[in-house]
This record gives C-alpha cells, structure tokens and sequence, in this order.
C-alpha cells in the first residue's frame, strides 16, 4: 500500500513497554487457572473502574516527556494544555488518577520501575499531590496500569528477560499480586481493549486481546476464556479499531468488520474487506486498486467506516495513484447496507485538492497525489473534518441526520472537539 493507514497505536501500549524484562514482585505471586467456560457470562464484577489515565473527577494531570520530575495540573474544563499548578516531583510517567490518589512510577538506582501512590487533596489548588506522603506498591522491570478500582489495580508487568509480559491484579489492600492472563496463554502482551469511556467491559469481563487471540476477563474471579483466534498473516496489526454498542463488541480486524456477540458468545464477520471495496467503487465510479478501513465510529443505530481509498489514473500523461478518504454509513442492524455520505464527500471533492504526496511511491513506482481532507473524530452526532483551503486549513463540522455543513474556526472547532469528548467520557 502506498499510505500507511493502520491506527494500531489504539491499542499498543504507550511505549510499548520498554525493553529488557525481570520481575521482581515484593508481594505473593499466584497463578490463577483458566477457566473454559465460566466467564462467558453471568456474573456481574463487584468492583468497576474508578478514574482514569490522567485526570479525575474535578483535575487533569500530565508529565511532560522533556520535562524530568515535573507533575502538571489544572481544570480539567480548561484548555488542556493550559495547567495552572505544577511541582517538582520524582516522577518518570503517570499512570492512573482517581478522587483520592495519584499512581505513578520511577526508577531506581538498579533500573527498576517501581509504582508509587500519592494523596490527592482536593483544595484551592485543585487536586494538589501529597508528594511527601507517597506509598511504595511494587516493583519490576516494566509495567503499566490499565484498569483502576477502589479496591485493586489491574497491571501489565514484564515477567523475565525473555519479554514474557504478564496481566496482573495488585490488591491494595494486601499488596498482593495474581496473575490474570501470562504471555504464553495470551501468545504475546495481553492488554486490555480501551475505548473512549473505558475499557470495553461486558457481562461483567473484560476484553483483552492478545498475540492473535481474544479472551473474556473477570479480574474479580480471576476467570478467563479464549473467545476467538485468527491467522492473518505475519504483518497483521491485531484488531485496531473498535466499538462498544450494550452487549455487542464491533472490530475491525484485517479490513474485516466483525461483531463479539455478549449474549450468544459468538464472533461472527460482518462485512469483509471485498464488500467495502464493492460498495466504494459504486458510489464513487472508481476502479480502486485497494481499500483499507481505517476506523469505524457508533453513533445511535449506526455505523460510521473511514475508509482509505487508492486508485490509479492519468496525470499529464502519466500513470499517477491517488489517494482519499471515504465516508460510509451502515445501519447496525445490516451492516453490509454500506451507503457513501454523499453531502459531505461530495463538499470536500469541491473544497479540497489533491497534493503530491511522493513524487515516486516506492511500492508502485508512481507518483502518488493525496487528498487533503482529513475525518477526525466523532462525537455527539457530528463529525469533524478539516481540510486545506487555497489559503490556510478549514474546519468543519457536519451532523450526517440533518445533512448540515458547517464551517468553523479553528479556536471554535478545537473547543467544541475536546468539549463534546470530556462530555461523552463521562
């Protein structure tokens, strides 16, 4: 493919969890059995996620990479990257917030990374770390807080030198630490399916996806069970984007929509990659030379697919590959009935240009044009476009029910995008 389009980040850790890997846990160690069918459904967890990665109920925080044991803090209303506090802190990376405590780690003088918890006090300065009260948790080589409750963390850890990563409940309470998933039941990291409100939660487990695998996960029982598995090839990104609608998980997984049914504990394929290329090349009248599905959004009863097109034509006598995104809407219940948002597509065919991208694409040895225009996000019924103009980037907003166009300031596009998305957190 000539772009690459894969948003794979989505679920990769942040840092991929640097490497060289040696644990050494300062509580117990137990390693709980799998279970094949029990988790598949009936009981509801006692404990549910409190907090999140960065801010709680009233504070947003950060640690700037360039800026070595230095914590940041401020409303979380504000601009974000306005923070009003800070201090001096020995901190090398957040990892969870809650109302009541601040988690992070450090390294010592050996290497290791050690997880640490601080008091939040919640006064005219917002949510201000008790950076002298701090509390030691444990300690390896590697690790990383993915799930928070009241009463436990869940953690993924490096277990030895062999990068044998490992998901992990660390009560609070005992500073106990279980094994949930290891890296040979998972064949790779286990990590924890993370939407924009959370981690995908359903009947009571969650979802992690491992090395080509998928599982069920009750981190109260300590129960997990394989849900599917595939073999896309070596160079396959995993599943790489998704949405939670009640009990159902919607993926996408090597271009292919698929659907994790809670209720049945099925997988079933949707719609495949061939089917999406159909429905492009019939609503645009393009020969596509191929198709990649970049990202799905859930918006009341349906489906919204980003799907990146590429397809070849004379320029100036020239063989020249183009590319651009598309924009299809498909009702939940029939997925396959894939329509083109027309009002919008065809707005930005009139607003946008195409621009050399490589003058020689080194897959296809064609100069390669792409379309300026850029699908953003969605929330709250509108999408979020911005493409360039003859003078200076455009943004616009566009509700896909009442077919309204809307063009905005960047100020006012940038305001409304991170208001709509703390909102739609909540």
């Amino acid at each position: 493919m000539g772009k690459a389009w894969k948003i794979a980040s989505v679920l990769i850790l942040t840092a991929t969890l640097a490497a060289g890997c040696g644990v050494t846990d300062m509580a117990e160690k137990t390693l709980v059995a799998t279970a094949s069918g029990s988790a598949a459904g009936n009981a509801a967890a006692s404990s549910r996620k409190v907090g999140s990665r960065d801010a709680n109920d009233y504070t947003s925080y950060v640690v700037p990479r360039h800026e070595d044991h230095k914590v940041f803090w401020g409303q979380q209303k504000e601009d974000p990257d306005a923070y009003k506090y800070s201090m001096d802190m020995d901190i090398y990376e957040l990892q969870w917030v809650t109302n009541e405590w601040l988690y992070y780690t450090t390294y010592d003088e050996t290497g290791k990374e050690w997880l640490y918890r601080v008091p939040v006090e919640r006064s005219v300065k917002m949510g201000r770390p008790q950076k002298n009260k701090k509390e030691k948790l444990c300690k390896a080589q590697d690790l990383d807080v993915t799930y928070a409750t009241e009463d436990y963390l869940v953690v993924i850890r490096c277990g030895d030198t062999k990068y044998d990563y490992e998901l992990c409940r660390f009560d609070l309470d005992t500073r106990r630490q279980t094994v949930l998933l290891g890296h040979k039941e998972a064949g790779g990291v286990p990590d924890i399916l993370d939407d924009r409100d959370g981690p995908v939660w359903i009947n009571g487990n969650l979802i992690v996806e491992g090395a080509k695998k998928l599982f069920l996960l009750n981190p109260d029982t300590g129960e997990s069970e394989e849900i599917y598995s595939w073999h896309i090839g070596d160079e396959d990104d995993g599943i790489y984007a998704y949405k939670q609608i009640g009990s159902s998980l919607y993926f996408l997984l090597g271009d292919n929509l698929f659907q994790y049914d809670g209720i049945t504990g099925k997988v079933t394929l949707l719609v495949r990659k061939a089917v999406f290329r159909e429905a492009v090349e019939k609503a645009t009248g393009k020969k596509l030379q191929d198709v990649g599905i970049e990202t799905l959004f859930a918006e009341k009863d349906s489906l919204y697919f980003m799907i990146e097109t590429e397809w070849e034509e004379r320029k100036a006598g020239k063989r020249t590959e183009f590319d651009k995104q598309e924009l299809f809407r498909a009702p939940v219940r029939d997925p396959q009935s894939l329509r083109r948002e027309d009002e919008l597509m065809n707005y930005l065919d009139k607003k946008g240009e195409y621009y050399l991208l490589d003058e020689e694409d080194e897959e296809v040895g064609l100069p390669m044009y792409s379309h300026d225009s850029s699908i953003e996000d969605m929330f709250d019924g509108r999408i979020y476009v911005q493409y360039e103009g003859k003078k200076d980037s455009r943004f616009v907003r566009y509700d896909p029910e009442t077919k309204k166009i809307e063009e905005c300031s960047w100020e006012e596009w940038r305001w409304e995008m991170e208001n709509r998305r703390e909102n739609s957190a909540d």
